[in-house]
């Protein structure tokens, strides 16, 4: 990250040297920024860098997604400072209610709280699956969950009296990927994140795009077979119904006629890698087709400089499997736009989604540390 001297920071906003002096001095003063180094200047006078004071204030991100909460702490420079993961179910893709999650929630949040190493900033950032309601704080509803108006923000404000910023989950994970992820120094980037369901978030020229109310992108309802099964949302032939993470274990699991447990992610890579004509690579395969047709579209509508896929989902595109998509997409979409080097996977799962949500809160920290 480049830091900026006090004379760059007058240049680019029009501002005295005087001004921009008084302004770095109250910043200082509310343990925002601090000087981290010097520069030399052409006629050798040092010019002093400011950057952020990572000393003193922290905030809280936590995400909700494989039946578990991922909790991490960061500083105001992004920086990862203290992470752990509270797991409610072993099998990753199980219903559980909404009730007992957000009982976990308070729970790892109890830790986390206890554990910064300085003030934490008066916000929690939260990570959640579905449609929701900024304003409220809440989960309208997960159709992969079989969740509806979910009180989130309520339930962390009756239990430590701190509001919460909330957004969809996969939404948090590619602002992460955006800044210190696959996406990192690009402008105009799309996500897409599948886990459970799918969702994709988009940068334009910088500008994280997030909709009216924060729910932008959601491409697992959009319809790709109105022939296709009955998606839990209750349409037929959703995206979410064919190609996410409880689909393809469901599809694998069709073809057995006893009882089995879901299939891990690392199950299907394997399994699938050792046996081309398997159920998991034929299963896989179909996942492939339909993840290749939602990206060149993407491509096609937005021309993006790149497209990070994550989520849990990602996992599996790597190695042959990856190779596969890019063949695939490359069939798809429009030539004169189109590298491969537009597509990567995400760096940053499982902790992107948190990352992300903590980083909600530190955009915001003037506004909280001087309310």
């Amino acid at each position: 990250m480049e830091f900026p001297t006090r004379a760059k920071i007058a240049q680019k906003l029009n501002l005295s040297r005087t001004t921009v002096s008084s302004l770095v001095r109250e910043l200082f003063s509310l343990k925002l920024a601090t000087d981290k180094e010097t520069e030399e200047h052409k006629n050798g006078r040092p010019g002093v860098i400011l950057a952020p004071d990572n000393s003193t204030w922290f905030s809280c991100g936590t995400s909700f997604d494989q039946n578990t909460w991922n909790y991490v702490l960061t500083n105001l420079s992004g920086d990862v400072v203290y992470k752990k993961s509270l797991v409610i179910e072993d099998d990753p893709i199980k219903p559980i209610s909404s009730n007992r999650a957000l009982d976990y929630l308070v729970s790892g949040l109890q830790e986390a709280i206890k554990a910064c190493p300085g003030k934490l900033l008066p916000r929690i950032g939260i990570g959640l699956p579905g449609y929701v309601d900024r304003n409220s704080g809440s989960i309208l509803f997960a159709a992969d969950l079989g969740w509806q108006t979910v009180p989130v923000s309520e339930t962390v404000q009756d239990s430590f009296g701190i509001k919460s910023y909330v957004m969809n989950r996969h939404m948090t994970a590619g602002l992460a990927e955006s800044r210190i992820g696959a996406g990192k120094f690009t402008k105009d980037m799309i996500y897409l994140g599948i886990s459970t369901g799918l969702i994709t978030c988009h940068f334009c020229n910088g500008e994280f795009l997030i909709g009216q109310n924060y729910n932008q992108g959601e491409v697992g309802h959009t319809i790709i077979d109105p022939n296709g099964p009955v998606c839990s949302c209750g349409k037929h032939g959703c995206l979410q119904a064919v190609a996410s993470q409880t689909a393809l274990c469901n599809n694998i699991k069709n073809h057995f006629s006893e009882p089995m447990h879901d299939p891990s992610i690392e199950e299907i890579y394997r399994l699938a890698n050792e046996d081309p004509d398997s159920v998991y690579a034929h299963e896989l395969n179909k996942t492939i087709r339909y993840m290749a047709m939602l990206c060149s579209n993407l491509i096609n509508m937005f021309n993006p400089e790149r497209v990070v896929i994550g989520g849990p989902l990602s996992l599996l595109f790597k190695d042959r499997i990856f190779d596969e998509l890019e063949n695939q997409i490359a069939s798809f979409v429009i030539p004169h736009p189109f590298d491969k080097s537009l597509i990567r996977t995400g760096t940053l799962v499982p902790w992107g989604s948190s990352i992300g949500a903590s980083y909600l809160v530190s955009d915001d920290k003037l506004n909280l540390v001087c309310s």
